[in-house]
């Protein structure tokens, strides 16, 4: 049983690392889904993808992007 717990546990770490460490932007989800956008800059920003490439909610419309971006799943989000 304390071998099962073990397993679980570091399954859930495993997990865990996936969902909150910075990525590169070139494999983000294509597929709309919402994200964390880490910009050169240091501002963070939800953002998805649609037809036309990467947008954002705050009105810029489609953004320039920089092959430097970082991107994680949104807090509470499940891979």
């Amino acid at each position: 049983m304390i071998d099962g717990l073990s397993d679980e546990v570091r399954r859930l770490r495993e997990e865990n690392k996936k969902l909150t460490t910075w990525k590169d932007i070139a494999d983000a989800p294509k597929d709309g889904t919402e994200i964390l956008m880490l910009r050169p800059s240091g501002k963070c920003i939800v953002v998805w993808w649609d037809a036309n490439g990467w947008k954002s909610g705050d009105g810029v419309g489609h953004l320039a992007l920089t092959p430097h971006a970082k991107w994680m799943h949104l807090p509470g989000a499940t891979s």
